[in-house]
């Protein structure tokens, strides 16, 4: 099942462990990898297991996700991080006084516990400082999934971020070939001239 939203398609495979196995399908083509993180799970468990941190799990996700060996020769594929669900970040910490530090992740935190934004800075610098760990460029936003034209304005930029980035490897890959091409034509001529010389002139 897919959704055409905003010139992409969304294919729904579902994010629990045992979905995760039918991305696998999805790999082959893609340009983009959207990652999207619930900023408000810090303080959940999973599902699948009672004693496995919601906020632990996703950071974990994305770590495999960065590191994974089939698109590591992918040159144009973008990587984006959407930090979703800001607006109940908010509420919890600032209204509910849920400290971020619920989370094993992020027990070594050491600023403002009851301030949304020093909070959120911390939450998404521990994503980034992971994506740069594997060298790879991120784009990232915070949102609130409720408000549709906040959505529609993020993918409006991952879009024309992801082109502009598919063609810039595209124009390298031709000026490649080009350039192999020259250097084949090169060698042809070399030998040309060679063979030619040997029969004038040659012995």
């Amino acid at each position: 099942m897919y959704k055409h939203i905003c010139g992409f398609f969304f294919f729904l495979q579902g994010g629990r462990r045992s979905e995760r196995k039918k991305w696998n399908c999805l790999w082959e083509e893609s340009r983009c990898v959207v990652y999207v993180v619930d900023l408000a799970c810090y303080d959940r468990i999973l599902y699948e297991e009672n004693d496995a941190n919601g906020m632990v799990d996703q950071y974990n996700l994305w770590r495999d996700l960065c590191s994974c060996q089939a698109w590591e020769e992918k040159k144009d594929l973008v990587y984006c991080l959407i930090f979703n669900k800001a607006d109940l970040l908010e509420r919890k910490v600032e209204q509910d006084h849920i400290p971020i530090t619920t989370c094993s992740l992020f027990r070594s935190y050491s600023g403002r516990l009851d301030h949304f934004y020093s909070c959120l800075d911390h939450i998404c610098d521990t994503f980034l400082q992971c994506a740069q760990e594997k060298n790879k460029r991120v784009l990232s936003f915070v949102i609130s999934a409720l408000d549709s034209k906040q959505i529609a304005c993020t993918f409006r930029i991952i879009r024309k971020h992801t082109e502009d980035v598919f063609r810039e490897t595209v124009c390298l890959e031709i000026l490649y070939v080009n350039l192999l091409l020259l250097d084949i034509m090169a060698c042809i001529l070399i030998q040309i001239f060679c063979f030619t010389n040997n029969f004038f002139f040659g012995k």
